[in-house]
């Protein structure tokens, strides 16, 4: 009686964190009990219960492990991303600024060929010029 009553005490004091073997154990005292007379139905119900809802909840934090596994990955990847986009932009500006660069180096050019073409235009006719007035005392009579 004392053991049956023990294991009733023991049932109402049960918590969630309780390992399932202690569960396991009571069922094992009870099919005992049974065996010595004692009615043992509503408690072997609520154990089984129990152990149902403990199962479910081993279940559970399995699964909350897994998604947790998961959530470390996919941060860590965001973070990864995050990183290369950072990474990606620094560069875009980089290229932008020697884009400028470029673009200023190449204006600057072209404003040179211009000039370069208008004092080659120059040197040309004033070759030409020299040359009708080289070829005007050659051709003199003396």
């Amino acid at each position: 009686m004392v053991t049956f009553g023990n294991l009733v005490q023991r049932l109402s004091d049960l918590k969630p964190n309780d390992p399932v073997d202690i569960l396991n154990n009571s069922l094992e005292t009870l099919s005992d009990l049974e065996t010595h007379g004692f009615d043992v139905g509503p408690v072997r119900g609520r154990l089984n219960d129990l152990l149902s809802l403990k199962t479910k909840m081993c279940q559970q934090e399995d699964t909350r492990k897994e998604v947790e596994t998961e959530l470390r990955k996919c941060k860590h990847e965001k973070s990864l991303m995050e990183k290369e986009i950072y990474q990606l932009k620094m560069k875009m500006q980089e290229l932008k600024l020697k884009m400028v660069r470029a673009e200023t180096m190449r204006k600057r050019k072209e404003y040179k060929v211009t000039r370069l073409r208008s004092d080659m235009l120059l040197v040309r006719n004033q070759i030409s010029e020299w040359m009708l007035a080289f070829e005007e005392p050659a051709a003199a009579c003396l």
